[in-house]
């Protein structure tokens, strides 16, 4: 096995090892089933690096076509392209999508000015439909409704649904219009209060808002700018997971005679996280660079996101995997080679403690009785420095019928009372490291928390604006 990379004692911090930028130009030529949307997902992501003085540019490079988006997305056929071009109805409806030939990952959304096409997580793996939003109301919806899910997507498409609210309301007075936006951003930031993503997006929106005068006469100027940062945050987002997937690979050993075993949690690929994915994502970048690779799926009671969307996205991929129960990873733990354990977080306190699907904890338990690392995958927006530990994080609570029912099929006595917390709280102690896109942190989390989030606004503030690069909202 090949050592993993030590961190600076400073810090906390383990940046790529040697032969990192190997395994990327290894990512960028390797071929497979996805080469095309690869392709497509990568140049949108290099021109985040090439062009970071607009990142309006680098979003126009997906957004551009909508049709090519689709083709991507949804793997639609020439035809099929050719009627949305012309303006039929975006829906697009496949039966059994994960049939057939490994088809790549799929990203969680596209839109253009008017519209935000969502794949409607519910009803996967069976169909793969787009749900339209066209206001921050429909977004704060889908969101609830987990139609979409995953932190880092959720912020993603808060900050869309925000743009396309400032560009409705862009037409009433000043004080109207800001009393409207403040109250859109407070739908979206309730909608699931654990996700801390949401509430950065928002407030980047905001800030934007202020930035040029939240009572400006002409609305235009004020849904240009929440528009060219919702922009900015899914452009830097599609980067800096890219970023973190690669050190994270980097950081996972590699096994003499038989393909690396992982075992993950809930969801974690671009459904959850927009272009990449976090924990998925190195789980992509291993398949990209040629590295055997075999993964153990929990199923994740009671939503099902492992056995109906990782497990989906997995064969989507064409990667080797393995749904059990969640109840049965401590025998896997036990019994069977597993190198690491892979999860993403909805939010990280200060000091390290993760908030994340509810079953994570107990995972950590398992692994750490084991000897297996277990590892925290997640961008420095999933980091909540004014949340100081994991008993200040708010955990929602969602319906009862979620527990007592499995997509519709009653599985428990009538009134029988249920208790369904969406997320539990990992103590920092229980994880071995937290990989973000500003390195892997290492205990103590505090330090290197801090100084990831402190680098990340110090790339982000040197990034020159799209008014300053002389491009148009």
């Amino acid at each position: 096995m090949e050592p993993a990379p030590t961190p600076d004692p400073a810090t906390g911090v383990s940046s790529a090892p040697e032969g990192t930028s190997d395994v990327l130009a290894e990512v960028t030529q390797s071929g497979g089933a996805d080469l095309a949307r690869r392709r497509f997902f990568r140049q949108f992501a290099t021109d985040v690096v090439q062009t970071a003085a607009t990142a309006v540019g680098v979003v126009g490079a997906l957004q551009r076509s909508s049709a090519e988006a689709a083709s991507a997305i949804l793997g639609t056929d020439a035809a099929s392209i050719a009627r949305l071009t012309a303006g039929a109805p975006p829906v697009v409806d496949q039966q059994n999508p994960a049939s057939g030939a490994p088809a790549g990952f799929r990203t969680a959304y596209r839109w253009d000015r008017e519209v935000l096409f969502l794949v409607d997580q519910r009803r996967l793996p069976d169909q793969l439909v787009e749900e339209v939003c066209r206001s921050a109301g429909d977004v704060a919806h889908a969101i609830r409704e987990m139609i979409v899910r995953g932190a880092p997507a959720m912020g993603q498409v808060a900050a869309i649904g925000l743009a396309l609210q400032a560009r409705s309301a862009s037409q009433m007075p000043p004080f109207m219009r800001r009393a409207h936006l403040q109250g859109s951003a407070n739908a979206l930031v309730a909608a699931r209060p654990t996700a801390v993503n949401v509430r950065w997006a928002v407030d980047r929106c905001l800030a934007a808002i202020a930035a040029v005068d939240e009572l400006n006469p002409d609305g235009t100027v004020v849904a240009d700018a929440v528009w060219r940062e919702a922009e900015a945050i899914v452009a830097e987002s599609a980067e800096a997971h890219e970023r973190l997937a690669l050190l994270g690979l980097a950081e996972l050993p590699v096994p003499e005679g038989r393909p690396l075993q992982i075992l993950t949690h809930c969801n974690t690929g671009p459904l959850a996280c927009g272009q990449f994915g976090t924990a998925l994502g190195i789980v992509q970048a291993a398949l990209h660079a040629g590295r055997e690779i075999h993964v153990y799926v929990d199923e994740t009671r009671p939503y099902l996101q492992g056995a109906r969307l990782t497990a989906w996205e997995l064969a989507q991929a064409g990667v080797p995997h393995t749904l059990i129960a969640d109840s049965a990873a401590g025998w896997v733990l036990s019994t069977r080679e597993v190198d690491a354990v892979l999860v993403g977080a909805d939010r990280i306190a200060a000091n390290g403690d993760t908030a994340n699907k509810i079953g994570t904890y107990p995972l950590a338990v398992l692994a750490q009785r084991h000897g297996v690392p277990l590892y925290v995958c997640a961008p420095t927006s999933s980091i909540d420095l004014s949340t100081p530990a994991g008993d200040d994080i708010q955990i929602e609570h969602r319906p009862p019928i979620e527990v007592t029912h499995v997509r519709g099929a009653v599985i428990a006595p009538p009134e029988t009372a249920a208790l369904n917390p969406a997320f539990d709280v990992t103590p920092a102690e229980l994880i071995t490291a937290i990989v973000t896109e500003e390195g892997v942190l290492r205990p103590p989390f505090g330090p290197a928390l801090a100084r990831a989030i402190a680098t990340a606004i110090a790339a982000r503030d040197d990034l020159p604006t799209a008014d300053a690069a002389g491009v148009a909202g």
